[in-house]
C-alpha cells in the first residue's frame, strides 16, 4: 500500500493486487470520511493506522460508491462507523455479497466480513460542517454514488469514469450522460476514481462522456482500439442489448461484429453465450 496528498486535505491509497484499487480519504474539519473499503478488513486497519498515525482522530463516515464486491469487502473494519451509501447500494449488498465472495474468493486481501451500510440516502446526503456532499451518480452501475469535497474542489467518482473509457454494468444512456455532466459543472480541481490515477484536469471526464455518447449512437470510432479496449467495448454492446430494446437488432449486431474481432477465450465466450441468449 501506499498513498499519497490529493489536496489539502485528501489522502489516496493505492492497492495493487489483484489489480490497481483506490481507498480515498477526506480530513473534513468534523468527520474522516473514508470512500471505498477495498477487498479485505486487514488493509482497511492499516489505512486507518496510517491516517492516525499522522494525528487524524476524528470520527469515521465510510462513503461506498456501489456494490461492486472490490469496494466493500473491507467494511468489517468499520463495524463502529456510519456506513453510507444509496439504497440500491444496500439492495445489492443484500442480494448479490454472499455469492460474490463465494465466486471471487481468491481475490480476498486478508478477511472478509460482509458488513450492510447502516445509513442510506435517496438523492443526496450533505455535512454542510464539513463541506462534502453525496449524492446519486447512476452511470457504470445503477447504484453507483459520488463525493464532492467543496473545499478541495475534489470529486471521488468510483467506477464511474475509466481510463480510456467506462466499463458499464447498466445501460441507462441518459442517466449515465447527466451524472458525467455533473461533475463537469462542479468544475473539479482534482479527480479521483477507483482505479486510475488522480487526474488534475476533467479531460478523461470528457473523454468518457464522448465515448458514451457515440456508444449510444453506435458511432464510436475504434480505429485506434488494442485487444483490450475492444473486449471492454464487446462487453459495453452485449450489456446494452441485455437492456435496450428500441434499438435491441442493431446492438446486437454491432456486438457479434466485434466478438469476431477477438481471440477466443473464457470472457470472449461468455460474452457470447449472453449475445447468444439475446438475439432476436
Amino acid at each position: 500500500m501506499e498513498y499519497t496528498r490529493v489536496g489539502t486535505r485528501g489522502y489516496l491509497f493505492t492497492f495493487t493486487e489483484p489489480c490497481r484499487v483506490n481507498v480515498f480519504a477526506v480530513d473534513a474539519d468534523e468527520h474522516l470520511f473514508i470512500c471505498d473499503t477495498y477487498l479485505g478488513i486487514e488493509p482497511m486497519k492499516e489505512v486507518l493506522d496510517t491516517l492516525r498515525g499522522i494525528g487524524i482522530d476524528k470520527p469515521v463516515i465510510v462513503f461506498l460508491s456501489h456494490a461492486d464486491y472490490d469496494h466493500i469487502w473491507g467494511n468489517g473494519a468499520f463495524k463502529d462507523a456510519t456506513i453510507i451509501a444509496h439504497k440500491y447500494c444496500y439492495e445489492r449488498i443484500q442480494t448479490q455479497a454472499e455469492s460474490d465472495l463465494e465466486k471471487n474468493t481468491a481475490h480476498k486481501q486478508g478477511t472478509v466480513e460482509i458488513v450492510e451500510p447502516n445509513l442510506l440516502f435517496d438523492t443526496e446526503i450533505v455535512f454542510p460542517q464539513d463541506g462534502v456532499k453525496i449524492y446519486h451518480t447512476p452511470a457504470h452501475t445503477r447504484d453507483s454514488s459520488s463525493l464532492i469535497d467543496t473545499r478541495d474542489k475534489t470529486v471521488f467518482v468510483g467506477d464511474n469514469i475509466e481510463h480510456p473509457f467506462p466499463f458499464l454494468k447498466d445501460s441507462n444512456f441518459e442517466q449515465y450522460k447527466n451524472s458525467l455532466q455533473s461533475y463537469l459543472d462542479f468544475n473539479p480541481l482534482h479527480v479521483v476514481s477507483g482505479h486510475d490515477y488522480t487526474m488534475d484536469n476533467t479531460r478523461l471526464i470528457e473523454e468518457n462522456l464522448s465515448y458514451i455518447k457515440s456508444l449510444q449512437t453506435l458511432t464510436t470510432d475504434t480505429s485506434a482500439f488494442d485487444e483490450r479496449t475492444f473486449t471492454i467495448h464487446a462487453s459495453n454492446l452485449v450489456t446494452v442489448t441485455e437492456n435496450n430494446h428500441e434499438k435491441k437488432q442493431a446492438y446486437t449486431d454491432a456486438a457479434l461484429s466485434v466478438l469476431k474481432l477477438l481471440p477466443e477465450s473464457e470472457y470472449v465466450n461468455s460474452l457470447k453465450q449472453r449475445i447468444k441468449q439475446e438475439k432476436v
